[in-house]
């Protein structure tokens, strides 16, 4: 009965889903104590309950990127570029990802869409850094 409760006065299963939020939370909390695997699995799945919810999809690259799984991450990053509406945060991961996989051109120009995008970021000093 996996994310059911059974109602015993009338035996009917009654359905209990967690939304996104509620794993997005759990993620948090468990990347505040630093448990990398959990807020994972916690963030994955918030992606899975709510999929086009981007701060889900950049959290989850976010633990990959914590691990040094950076091909990973980039594979979770790469899709949100083609939207109209991408987070700033998103280009920023991937270019610091391409950066720590030494190439070198390709987290250049994230970086530098990164900054176009705001320029007012909360990353413009690492993404200098970065370029520097």
């Amino acid at each position: 009965m996996n994310g059911a409760i059974r109602n015993n006065s009338t035996g009917r299963v009654l359905s209990f889903e967690q939304k996104g939020d509620f794993f997005y939370k759990r993620g948090n909390d468990k990347l505040d104590k630093n448990d990398l695997i959990e807020a994972l699995c916690s963030y994955r799945r918030a992606m899975e309950q709510e999929p086009e919810d981007q701060y889900s999809r950049i959290a989850v690259a976010e633990v990959l990127s914590e691990m040094e799984r950076y091909d990973d991450s980039n594979r979770v990053l790469l899709p949100l570029l083609s939207r109209e509406d991408v987070e700033p945060e998103a280009i920023f991961g991937l270019g610091c990802n391409l950066a720590a996989l030494n190439e070198t051109d390709s987290a250049k120009k994230m970086l530098e869409r990164y900054l176009q995008a705001e320029p007012e970021g909360e990353y413009i000093y690492d993404a200098y850094d970065l370029l520097d």
